[in-house]
């Protein structure tokens, strides 16, 4: 998530919150922070493997259209995705434990 989009994000929620909506500002900031983590760490990666990992999941294009319109194979698309995610797994560990106390506090809400 690009940082405009971030702050239109918490635009959107302040102006909920001033029409009475109920906003859990905790989840939320917590939720805009892991967003922000990600977009950080993905804008790190090199340059082909970031271009490569911003097609196959931020536009929804499928390996073999990326490959032809980078004019590269299909298993170069692939390594490229595989390099970005084991990175991300990498430098996102910290933010695992958030991830997982998000989830398990979401459950026992609906309970």
């Amino acid at each position: 998530m690009n940082q405009n989009k971030l702050h239109s994000s918490h635009a959107a929620q302040i102006r909920s919150l001033n029409q009475g909506q109920e906003i859990d500002f905790t989840d939320k900031l917590e939720q805009t922070e892991l967003e922000y983590r990600i977009w950080k760490e993905v804008s790190k990666l090199p340059d082909q493997c970031r271009n490569i990992f911003n097609l196959s999941r931020n536009e929804g294009i499928k390996n073999k259209e990326i490959a032809k319109q980078l004019g590269i194979s299909i298993r170069t698309v692939e390594t490229q995705i595989s390099k970005a995610l084991k990175i991300l797994r990498v430098k996102l560990a910290p933010y695992l434990n958030l991830i997982i106390i998000n989830i398990l506090l979401l459950f026992s809400k609906e309970l």
